[in-house]
C-alpha cells in the first residue's frame, strides 16, 4: 500500500510538471503607449504540440472593435519567437488588448497566456516615440543586417535631432546577444540626424545565430538636459524650432527572422580540401581492409562486409559534404563526430587484423591440414 502511494505521488508530480511546462506565453513589449507608437507582441511555447499552430493576432480597442487582424503561425515556438506589431494612429486614445486566437486546443490550457492588454494615452513632456521602423524581412546569416527608424516628440510629432540611441539583439529568453554599436568604450551610441532618422547595421557572423529563427531588436533612445557646455554629447533638439528638448526617453521592439541560408565562414569552410582528402583516406582504408581480410568462416565474412559497408557510408558522407558546401550548410559538428568514430574504429579493426594475422602465423598447421584434406578428397 505504501508503494502504491509513492507511485501515485510520482505520477501526480509528473502530471503537474507537464502541465506547468505546457504553457504558451504571449506578451506585449509595454503596457502604456502613446499615439503613433509601435506595439509589439511576442509569443513562445514549451511543448511540441504548441508548435506549427495556425492562428491570428487580433487587436481590439476598448469597445471590442477589431483594429487589426494578422494571420500567423506559431512555427517552432519552443526555440524561436513569433509575434506581430501594430502602429497606433496619431489620434489614438483608448485601452484594448491583443490575442493570439487559434482553434487549436494546445493553446487553450489554463496556464497558456494568449492575451495582453494595452493603454494608449496622451504623451508626457518627457516622452519621445520611435516610428517608421524598417528592417530586412529575412536576414541571411553571414551577411550584414540593417535596421532604421525615426525618433519624434511624442506630443508634437516633430523630428528630434541628435537623440542618443542604441540597439540590443535579444534571444527567445530575452537575453541580450549583441549591442550595437558594440561596447568597446563608454560611448557605445549613435545619434539621430535630419528628420530624426537613424540606422544601425551588424554583420551576422556570430556562432549563436540559428537559421529559421526569430529574434528581437530592442531600441533605446534618450536625451539629457543641456548644461550649456560644448560637451553636451547627449542633448537633442527639436528639428522644427531648433530648441533643446531636455530630458526625453523612449523604447520600442521589432521581431526579426533569419532565413535558411547560412553564409558564415567556418573552419570547415576554410579547410574543405583537407576534409575531402581525410574522407577519401578513410574510404580507401576501409575498402582495402575489406579486400585483404581473407579467410573462411562467418567472422571473416562479417569483417569484409563491415569494411565495405563503412567505405560505402563514408562515400555517402563525402557526397553530403560536397552538397553542404554548395548549399552553405554548416556540418562541422557532424564531421567531427564522424572522424572520431572512424578513428576509433580504424584502430580497433587494425588491431583485430594484426591479431588474426598473428594467430595464423603462430598456428600455420591448420592451413596445412586443410590443404592435405583437399588432396585426400
Amino acid at each position: 500500500m505504501k508503494h502504491k502511494k509513492i507511485i501515485v505521488y510520482i505520477l501526480t508530480f509528473f502530471l503537474v510538471l507537464t502541465t506547468v511546462l505546457a504553457a504558451g506565453i504571449c506578451g506585449l513589449d509595454q503596457f502604456m503607449y502613446h499615439p503613433g507608437e509601435t506595439a509589439t507582441i511576442s509569443c513562445t511555447c514549451t511543448l511540441g504540440n504548441e508548435k506549427n499552430v495556425a492562428g491570428n493576432f487580433i487587436w481590439r480597442n476598448g469597445s471590442n472593435d477589431v483594429i487589426q487582424n494578422t494571420t500567423t503561425n506559431s512555427n517552432d515556438c519552443v526555440m524561436s519567437i513569433f509575434g506581430d506589431s501594430f502602429i497606433f494612429p496619431s489620434d489614438a486614445n483608448y485601452t484594448g488588448n491583443v490575442t493570439f486566437d487559434t482553434l487549436s486546443t494546445s493553446w487553450a490550457g489554463g496556464d497558456d497566456i494568449v492575451t495582453d492588454d494595452f493603454n494608449v494615452s496622451g504623451a508626457h513632456i518627457l516622452d519621445c516615440i520611435i516610428v517608421n521602423i524598417g528592417a530586412s524581412n529575412k536576414i541571411i546569416l553571414g551577411e550584414v543586417a540593417s535596421v532604421k527608424f525615426e525618433v519624434q516628440d511624442a506630443r508634437t510629432f516633430d523630428p528630434l535631432v541628435h537623440m542618443t540611441c542604441n540597439v540590443e539583439g535579444l534571444d527567445i529568453d530575452r537575453v541580450p546577444l549583441i549591442f550595437e554599436p558594440a561596447i568597446e568604450d563608454f560611448n557605445n551610441f549613435r545619434y539621430t540626424s535630419a528628420e530624426g532618422h537613424i540606422g544601425f547595421s551588424h554583420e551576422m557572423t556570430e556562432s549563436f545565430w540559428e537559421i529559421n529563427t526569430a529574434y528581437v531588436f530592442e531600441f533605446h533612445c534618450f536625451s539629457l538636459p543641456s548644461s550649456g557646455s560644448e560637451h553636451d554629447l547627449h542633448t537633442a533638439y527639436d528639428e522644427v524650432n531648433g530648441t533643446a528638448i531636455g530630458f526625453k526617453s523612449c523604447t520600442a521592439e521589432l521581431i526579426f527572422n533569419t532565413n535558411n541560408i547560412d553564409l558564415r565562414t567556418t573552419q570547415y569552410d576554410n579547410s574543405l580540401l583537407a576534409v575531402i582528402v581525410a574522407l577519401f583516406i578513410i574510404i580507401l582504408y576501409f575498402f582495402i581492409m575489406g579486400i585483404f581480410t581473407k579467410g573462411e568462416g562467418l567472422l571473416f565474412l562479417s569483417a569484409r562486409m563491415f569494411s565495405f559497408g563503412i567505405a560505402t557510408l563514408e562515400t555517402l558522407i563525402l557526397t553530403g559534404v560536397l552538397y553542404a558546401n554548395y548549399a552553405h550548410i554548416n556540418i562541422t559538428e557532424l564531421l567531427r563526430i564522424n572522424f572520431m568514430i572512424m578513428f576509433v574504429m580504424g584502430i580497433l579493426m587494425g588491431l583485430g587484423a594484426i591479431i588474426l594475422f598473428m594467430i595464423k602465423m603462430i598456428n600455420p598447421q591448420q592451413d596445412i591440414n586443410k590443404e592435405q584434406f583437399k588432396w585426400e578428397r
